[in-house]
């Protein structure tokens, strides 16, 4: 029965790391914070993330009949939000 033996390259101790910190610390690996700053989520990803549903829905909830007010309160933005959304999602199309 053959082992298999994993790439040299593969390996952690053949592996140069260059443990070069942030601006918080200047080491990763004795930084005394309990969570690594590039281990949480940018701030506007999130933004992006729902933009992207909006522009992707607006379209639908219109072609339901709902009015723009109706849209910018389910979706919890301002009306005129709405409207630049959905003008977005028709320069896309």
């Amino acid at each position: 029965m053959d082992a298999k033996v994993a790439r040299p390259d593969s390996l952690p101790e053949h592996k140069v790391y260059l443990d070069t910190g942030c601006d918080l610390h200047a080491n990763c690996l004795t930084c005394p914070f309990e969570r690594c700053r590039y281990d949480e989520p940018s701030p506007g990803r999130g933004l992006a993330v729902k933009t992207r549903l909006m522009e992707q829905e607006l379209a639908g909830l219109r072609r339901q009949g709902l009015t723009m007010d109706e849209i910018a309160q389910r979706w919890g933005v301002a009306r005129r939000t709405a409207y630049r959304v959905l003008a977005k999602q028709r320069a896309k199309a």
